[in-house]
């Protein structure tokens, strides 16, 4: 079962924070755009924390411990909420969220279901008025839906945006591989599909893969009443300048 929204106004839509290896700038370029666009719904799709110390993947010494990683998520929604005081906001879980629930069952599993472990617990969901949403349910905005983009298997291909096509068969949004795309189709039937890949708002050359075509971004999603919708991908340059 998926979640809707509902609305006729704008949806901002940002992804791959990595909280605390996020990059300031873009998240405060992204707010700003929120705010002048009078957004009425804050999606935050996926690995909004990095969970850097749970990864089953070899790790730096020197990498974030985990305490700190949720000090910096909490200030973050409470930064983000103070923002937006009236915003419906959304935090739909990615892969390297559920990192906090894999750990868990993989060292831990009597506390896996204890709610005092869990990610809406640790970050205050319910202090900032924030809507979890988990198990890689589908966020319908208006009829686009929106996943993170780990829901299917595989690395994204040249262009992450086709990659999403040739799973879904329609049109969709996500994240997850850090890049902005858009990939346009016409079926045989004359109807148009869209598929978007967002960029990320993480360094962009971090120590397990620094050679990448990453890019910084979020998108702008304008939603009528009809349930339809008009997608600005947003890809923030080096410069400091929007493409």
């Amino acid at each position: 079962v998926g979640v809707r929204v509902d609305i006729t106004g704008v949806c901002g839509v940002i992804s791959d924070t990595h909280l605390p290896m996020h990059d300031s700038r873009t998240i405060v370029k992204f707010a700003e755009e929120c705010k002048d666009r009078n957004a009425k719904v804050i999606l935050l799709n996926g690995d909004i924390l990095d969970f850097y110390r749970l990864s089953k993947y070899p790790k730096d010494a020197r990498g974030p411990l985990l305490s700190e990683e949720l000090s910096k998520g909490r200030e973050f929604l409470g930064w983000l909420r103070d923002k937006f005081p009236r915003a419906r906001i959304i935090y739909n879980e990615g892969n390297h969220d559920f990192r906090l629930r894999s750990y868990l069952t993989r060292n831990a599993p009597d506390l896996e279901e204890v709610e005092d472990f869990t990610l809406p617990s640790l970050l205050k969901f319910d202090a900032f008025g924030i809507e979890w949403v988990q198990d890689k349910r589908i966020v319908f905005l208006g009829k686009l839906p929106v996943i993170h983009g780990h829901e299917y298997a595989g690395g994204g291909g040249v262009m992450p945006a086709r990659w999403f096509y040739l799973r879904t068969g329609g049109s969709v949004m996500g994240g997850h591989f850090h890049q902005s795309t858009f990939y346009p189709f016409r079926t045989i039937k004359a109807e148009e599909v869209g598929c978007w890949s967002t960029g990320c708002a993480c360094y962009l050359s971090p120590g397990y893969r620094p050679l990448n075509q990453w890019n910084h971004g979020w998108a702008m999603v304008e939603l009528r009443q009809d349930g339809g919708y008009f997608v600005d991908n947003r890809r923030l340059l080096s410069d400091g300048q929007l493409a």
